[in-house]
């Protein structure tokens, strides 16, 4: 399936999540992005998608490595009619729905280290981060980011990470 841009739109159009798609070569961070244009009242099911970040971010605002042209790097804004304690289910959904659909690729290989990483042979190949916009008691609207490793070779990797980051061509084989 080739995937690019154009194609992206075609097949979601319609769609709950990714009926409005925003494409970037280049961008600091998409979940800092989608907070803003969450904030400007982006409708529920936008989603934002980088070739590369220059500020990727993971919790506790460590860094995610952000390379172009080899990971997945996305956001989705949510706008959910829940109270506080069902949105913040919505990034451990995230990471059962990235781990189950990682293991379609390295069957009984991906698992979840809560709450929010996903992990193949114990080393991170996935990420989520959730970021949550209350009005009063409501919630606003929920940032939920996907950074997916998927074409990195180990060396690819800064040092610092090599050790404990993995990607999906890496454990796939291909």
């Amino acid at each position: 399936m080739n995937l690019n841009q154009e194609s992206l739109k075609k097949k979601l159009a319609g769609k709950m999540i990714g009926h409005r798609l925003h494409y970037y070569d280049k961008i600091g961070s998409t979940n800092e992005e989608a907070f803003r244009l969450g904030e400007e009242g982006a409708p529920e099911g936008t989603v934002l998608i980088a070739e590369s970040q220059t500020s990727g971010k993971g919790r506790m605002q460590r860094v995610w490595y952000s390379p172009p042209g080899a990971n997945i790097y996305t956001s989705v804004i949510l706008r959910p009619p829940a109270g506080t304690m069902k949105a913040t289910q919505i990034p451990i959904a995230a990471g059962v729905a990235a781990a189950e659909t990682l293991n379609e690729l390295c069957p009984g290989k991906a698992w979840i280290k809560w709450p929010n990483d996903v992990l193949i042979g114990g080393k991170k190949v996935c990420g989520i981060l959730a970021q949550i916009k209350m009005s009063g008691q409501a919630v606003d609207f929920v940032v939920v980011g996907i950074g997916i490793n998927v074409n990195l070779g180990r060396k690819q990797f800064p040092r610092d990470i090599q050790a404990i980051a993995t990607s999906m061509a890496i454990e796939a084989g291909r």
